[in-house]
């Protein structure tokens, strides 16, 4: 058991066991995984992690139709929906940012804002 405050990390080769032993006696797992396939969320829910981060950050993938406009988010929302099924035994809690929130401010046009010029496009 680690002590209070401490953080471990551990190089593993992604497999279902080297996973849950990793996850074993942690109240919590981040993902940072580009894409997050549900054996990953098995193996923490099998090692009884409390709290599970899926790899969302960015975009808000609430709406299932999300994947309809950015096609590479049909892995997260599988692992959500792979994460809804056992919730009495893990919670998962996502962060969402806003898709390359900050980054968009120097792009004109961007996001249909264009902040150098002071104007916004709105379509009614």
């Amino acid at each position: 058991m680690a002590a209070e405050g401490y953080v471990r990390h551990i190089k593993i080769d992604y497999s279902k066991e080297s996973l849950r032993d990793a996850f074993k006696d942690q109240d919590a797992v981040i993902s940072t995984i580009s894409s997050t396939p549900p054996p990953r969320g098995l193996s923490a829910i099998s090692a009884a992690v409390k709290v599970f981060f899926p790899s969302k950050f960015g975009i808000d993938t609430s709406d299932s139709s999300a994947s309809e406009y950015v096609p590479f988010l049909v892995d997260k929302l599988q692992t959500v929906d792979y994460l809804k099924v056992p919730q009495d035994k893990v919670s998962r809690t996502a962060v969402i940012t806003g898709s390359m929130f900050d980054w968009s401010w120097n792009v004109p046009g961007f996001g249909r804002l264009n902040v150098p010029a002071g104007t916004v496009t709105v379509f009614d």
